[in-house]
């Protein structure tokens, strides 16, 4: 190896060729605790890729206290590159954490419960919102020559409908759940005033003030904010002076604190070594659109809170009607036909009602559009090269929800950041918004390859043992989304056997004559949940066994094997096995009932997927939708799934309502009717605009097999209609509301 003048200049002069600075986000953080986590996964990375060629010498593993010649300094770790053979040091590196958790003081909860009512539910719909604007915008554009042509448009508007309709859901289950935070948020602070329950809720109001209160303090106290911008500053100071490259890296909302204090220094024109930023899990952009949105449009965020709390409430009421009316032990003993009727035009009613305007409101509600509108504030000066800031989201993190800025889906502009020196780009971790935004670092052959790539160029002859091909990384990255894919069924095959189990569990209940006999159906409920239990805990076990054999092989090999069968074998016996355990020990009725629902859910799963395909990256269109010009294809196999399915689930209707017309199967039986006529709605708008022969006739089957349906239960035309019409309605609004919420927020 030639000799490098940067390592021989550190080893002259005590400095090290690179500085990792760890900066933490959110949550209670104790000193330390970043760096250890860090640094761990880092070494475990370095140790597996170079082998027995390179020992890692951990001088300082994680000094948490500061040394008594520099009280000033952060925790910090030395690691030196030596070689096996002679004992050179190839290289030295410096790790450092800011920890800025403890540079203000924790606010009160009532000023945090009084900010995050209605913050709270306006930050969890805005993910809602820029999902919906980008597959709402996305047909604008979507690769062809811009202007389109009025019926390409129209086109691609039709061949989006599927994946607005599903996420448009969503929201519908969210608005709930936020609405339910605001409760429990207001329930802490009532029930604090109460003398003898004040101790049960003080632990849950300081974890409340010190997790929240973090957010709290950036977007309403300028103090609190200079106090964590101002420790950030002083560590990247201590570590520069002692490294000849910085490379900071930050997760979650620490990335929003450093990325002022790198604006901060160099607005100052403080000198700082060759320093390159790493966000993850980033919150840049929300803070960016938060305080542009709070500063410059308060009415119209007052206006639009108000509006989701108004919102929520009556979906709460929707929810609380339908179990009190229609669900309750007396109206089920005293079956009324009325009763029914009455808490089917209530869901629907309410439905139309309240859907188009939750819909209008989530797209005013775009951070992402807010910080692409104010890239000033983005832009940080000194960072010329795509690579001096690196931004790595999650697919299902809900905290960046995506890339930085708001992508152009012009032809001419794909994922453009004008002006802006960042590079976006997507891992895969678990593909679960509970879990993606803190195990990027359980992540080594995706994120922390990333990392590595990014210090490499920085290390000198090190970087030729070290730096990651491409060719390499773009494998792992596809071995490894194939991998969590199959991770996520085994997830929907729990919940679907979870939901069998409890529906059953309900209908069992309600149909028992005795007490004898519901104690005997439980018994045997309890016993088929055991085994299904078991079966897909078995199922996950497997997985995590090929998951860490994938990633060792590609460290050591520096290769991805790619084994398609895997999944698919996890997959089917997750789905297939606690069926074959239930079908083998249950009744003939219980055997049909199960084989009904299992062969529709399989397909509606399979529909689900591909859709969601869609959800989750709308900047590049599905294949199957729409061909490489954005014109939907000729003879669309869509329309053929959606009749297919259609004429599945009117089946799968009509055989629970004739099994029990007075239980509850014969309410999901009506339940299940609205599913078919939306997917045979579908059917035919894709089959009759641009479909074959074919593709149009099983759409007209797919209508045809509800007729019999509707003839005998005549009521379901009505909520049919309302149902089709509310989802219609609700696409429109969104279109038209698009630019008076543009000049509204904006």
């Amino acid at each position: 190896m030639k000799p490098d003048s940067r390592l021989e200049h550190a080893v002259e002069t005590g400095r090290a060729v690179v500085g990792v600075l760890f900066v933490h986000g959110i949550g209670q953080q104790q000193r330390g605790q970043t760096l250890r986590q860090c640094e761990e996964s880092t070494c475990t990375w370095l140790s597996q890729w170079l082998g027995s060629t390179i020992v890692l010498d951990r001088e300082h593993a994680c000094r948490t206290a500061a040394p008594s010649s520099d009280p000033t300094a952060p925790a910090f770790a030395h690691l030196y590159f030596k070689a096996s053979d002679s004992k050179e040091c190839l290289s030295h590196w410096l790790f450092a954490e800011s920890w800025w958790a403890e540079s203000f003081e924790v606010p009160q909860y009532r000023d945090v419960a009084r900010w995050g009512i209605s913050i709270l539910p306006w930050s969890v719909l805005a993910a809602f919102g820029d999902r919906l604007r980008a597959i709402v915008h996305q047909h604008r554009f979507a690769g062809l020559p811009a202007p389109p042509t009025l019926s390409q448009r129209r086109r691609l508007a039709i061949a989006q409908l599927p994946e607005f309709l599903t996420t448009l859901l969503l929201c519908g289950v969210v608005l709930p759940i936020a609405f339910a935070a605001q409760i429990a948020v207001l329930a802490t602070i009532l029930v604090g005033k109460m003398r003898l329950l004040r101790w049960s809720v003080v632990r849950v109001q300081r974890l409340l003030s010190e997790v929240v209160g973090d957010t709290y303090a950036l977007l309403q106290s300028d103090v609190s904010f200079r106090k964590m911008v101002d420790q950030v500053r002083k560590d990247l100071r201590w570590l520069s002076d002692r490294c000849d490259a910085v490379v900071v890296v930050a997760h979650s909302q620490g990335s929003a604190v450093t990325h002022e204090a790198l604006r901060t220094e160099r607005s100052e024109g403080w000198a700082l070594s060759d320093c390159r930023l790493i966000t993850f899990g980033a919150a840049v952009g929300r803070f960016v659109g938060m305080r542009a949105l709070v500063e410059s449009s308060r009415r119209a965020f007052t206006a639009a809170s108000a509006h989701l709390i108004l919102t929520g409430a009556l979906n709460a009421a929707l929810l609380f009607a339908v179990a009190t009316i229609g669900l309750s032990p007396e109206a089920r003993q005293y079956p009324s036909a009325w009763y029914d009727e009455m808490t089917f035009y209530v869901v629907i009613g309410l439905f139309a009602l309240l859907m188009p305007s939750a819909t209008a409101a989530l797209l005013p509600i775009s951070l992402r559009r807010l910080a692409t509108r104010h890239q000033s504030q983005l832009a940080l000066a000194g960072l010329a090269n795509r690579d001096g800031w690196r931004d790595i989201y999650a697919t299902a993190d809900p905290i960046p929800n995506g890339p930085l800025l708001e992508p152009d889906f012009s032809s001419d502009h794909q994922g453009r950041d004008d002006g802006i020196a960042v590079t976006s780009m997507q891992v895969t971790n678990r593909r679960n918004p509970f879990r993606d935004h803190t195990t990027y670092w359980n992540n080594p052959d995706e994120f922390v390859t990333c990392l590595i790539a990014t210090l490499a160029p920085l290390t000198g002859r090190l970087r030729s043992l070290i730096d990651p091909p491409p060719v390499a990384m773009n494998a792992a990255a596809h071995a490894r989304a194939h991998r969590v894919s199959s991770l996520n069924h085994v997830r929907l095959a729990a919940l679907f056997w979870t939901a069998v189990v409890c529906i059953t569990d309900i209908s069992a209940l309600y149909g028992a004559q005795s007490s004898t006999q519901t104690s005997g159906m439980r018994l045997t409920l309890f016993s088929w949940s055991i085994a299904m239990g078991t079966t897909l805990a078995a199922m996950l076990w497997l997985w995590s066994i090929w998951n860490r054999r994938q990633e060792h092989l590609f460290l050591v090999s520096h290769q991805s094997s790619h084994r398609p069968f895997v999944g698919p074998m996890l997959t089917a016996g997750a789905l297939l096995l606690p069926g074959l355990v239930t079908y083998s020990f249950g009744s003939l009725r219980l055997r049909l009932e199960l084989l009904t629902v299992l062969a529709g859910s399989i397909v509606v799963l399979l529909l689900l997927a591909a859709i969601g395909h869609v959800v989750k990256d709308p900047a590049r269109p599905y294949g199957p939708l729409t061909g490489k010009d954005g014109e939907l294809r000729r003879g669309s196999v869509w329309a053929s799934c959606f009749g297919l399915i259609g004429a599945a689930l009117a089946w799968i209707a009509w055989v629970l309502m004739v099994a029990g017309s007075d239980d509850l199967g014969g309410l999901i039986g009506r339940l299940i009717v609205i599913d078919a006529a939306w997917f045979a709605f579908l059917a035919s708008s894709l089959g009759f605009v641009k479909g074959s022969r074919l593709s149009q006739c099983i759409a007209v089957a797919g209508l045809t097999a509800l007729i019999p349906v509707f003839l005998t239960y005549p009521f379901h035309i009505a909520s049919g209609a309302c149902t089709i019409v509310a989802l219609a309605c609700a696409y429109l609004s969104v279109r038209g509301f698009d630019e008076a919420a543009r000049r509204l927020v904006l």
